[in-house]
């Protein structure tokens, strides 16, 4: 004759681990079930929230009750920070028995820190000039990033925060200028540079009819810019052509010169961490851009699904184009099997450049994931 013991009860706790932890961490997680028979008919299932993570099943003959313990082992990444874990134990006893013994332990809530990152806001803003403008800097990370603004005319600026964000108030811009955003935190600090673009107004004329006037001597007439071109601010792709026409209203002129800037190009190469991957291991997957200029208008974003996992922007100051790789680390988990990830540049010119600014995405990289 069997012997039959629902588990008296079920308890979860850590294993030498006690939160907030930080992202990366290798977190144990132990059950302990009390005085249950027979242990080949048990079956301990693992939860996140809702989410299966795993079955366990014994192989003993054991008749009597007996109190096991298992292990489960899991890499915490952000997306970690708040769940719920908790384990179940089920005895199936066949038809002939009781239809459900099932015993769930409370839920054992983990807290995970991890460095700043960046959400989306705009890197050009534009400004009529003599406006007040506001500037927005957000970012997740746990502790919540403290924000640092500098830039090179720090006049008339009220700077508040308020949860993941922080705004910064200039009154009467008049000026083209960066403000540099710094997020930081015990376990990173990361900045983005937001430029202030001034549009200037348009000047108002006017007409005005005098009479006649008797002066001592004809009056010199005024100078003004004999120069005039079609196109003062041309963006172009590198190494395109492009037609500018530039007149003189000089009747006598030793000959017209040209200066050009820079150019443009975007050209976009995923390069990803490719094969099977195992649950719980990290993974990278990089993203080369080619030829692309000026850098420190790049931004490259990172997709899981729809979702925006990331965002990267670039200070370096070189004009010409060069080939810039960007990477971000995955752990990876069994609910990324069969997700799609993808990298997309864009290159923001702001108003004077294309307009939507110019993006191009990668090939979605398809995550095989094999769960243990």
């Amino acid at each position: 004759m069997n012997s039959l013991e629902a588990p008296e009860d079920i308890a979860l706790h850590s294993v030498n681990h006690t939160t907030p932890v930080p992202e990366g961490t290798e977190y144990q997680l132990q059950c302990e079930i009390i005085n249950v028979a027979p242990i080949q008919n048990l079956t301990v299932t693992w939860y996140k929230g809702n989410y299966v993570l795993r079955n366990d099943s014994f192989n003993k003959s054991i008749k009597k009750p007996v109190t096991e313990s298992l292990v489960f082992t899991i890499t915490l990444g952000r997306e970690d920070n708040g769940a719920q874990f908790r384990c179940e134990a089920e005895l199936h006893l066949g038809l002939e028995g009781p239809q459900r013994l099932v015993k769930s332990s409370q839920a054992h809530k983990v807290q995970v820190q991890y460095s700043p990152t960046f959400l989306l806001t705009d890197n050009v803003v534009e400004v009529s000039e003599g406006s007040d403008v506001s500037l927005n800097c957000s970012a997740d990370g746990n502790p919540q990033p403290k924000f640092h603004w500098a830039s090179d005319s720090a006049d008339h600026v009220n700077e508040t925060t308020e949860g993941q964000g922080s705004n910064v108030y200039i009154t009467g811009v008049t000026a083209n200028t960066t403000y540099k955003c710094t997020a930081t935190n015990t376990l990173g600090s990361i900045s983005k540079s937001i430029h202030v673009i001034v549009k200037p107004l348009k000047e108002s004329s006017s007409t005005t009819t005098i009479g006649p006037m008797t002066t001592p001597a004809e009056a010199e007439p005024r100078m003004t810019n004999p120069l005039e071109l079609s196109h003062p601010k041309v963006v172009v792709r590198y190494g395109a052509s492009v037609s500018v026409n530039c007149s003189t209203s000089l009747a006598k002129h030793e000959g017209l010169g040209w200066e050009a800037k820079y150019g443009v190009e975007i050209q976009l190469t995923p390069n990803h961490s490719a094969g099977l991957m195992s649950e719980g291991e990290e993974y990278k997957i990089a993203c080369d851009i080619e030829n692309i200029a000026p850098i420190r208008h790049l931004i490259v974003t990172w997709y899981r699904g729809t979702q925006i996992i990331g965002i990267q922007s670039f200070n370096e100051t070189t004009e010409t184009p060069v080939n810039q790789s960007a990477s971000f680390n995955i752990t990876a988990n069994r609910s990324d099997n069969g997700i799609e990830f993808r990298c997309e540049a864009k290159l923001d010119l702001g108003p004077e450049g294309p307009q939507p600014p110019l993006t191009v995405t990668s090939q979605p990289f398809i995550a095989i994931v094999h769960c243990i």
